[in-house]
């Protein structure tokens, strides 16, 4: 097993009245982000192995660069 595999990690941002928490359980590839708003739950989004995960934080990190 790797260390992706086993690593459980659970954050949350609270912003006003919005909280975002991205959630990777030990002994699976998949994370869950879950969107609150104003205290209603937003649908889930899976985010199915490691590779899709860096993929999305590429492209994150592509949106908040200044120079496109």
């Amino acid at each position: 097993m790797n260390k992706y595999w086993n690593k459980h990690y659970h954050s949350s941002v609270i912003d006003g009245n919005q909280v975002i928490t991205l959630i990777k359980n030990s002994g699976g590839d998949w994370a869950t982000i879950k969107m609150q708003i104003n205290g209603e739950q937003q649908e889930p989004i899976t985010v199915k192995s490691r590779d899709h995960l860096e993929m999305l934080g590429a492209m994150i990190s592509q949106c908040l660069r200044e120079d496109h």
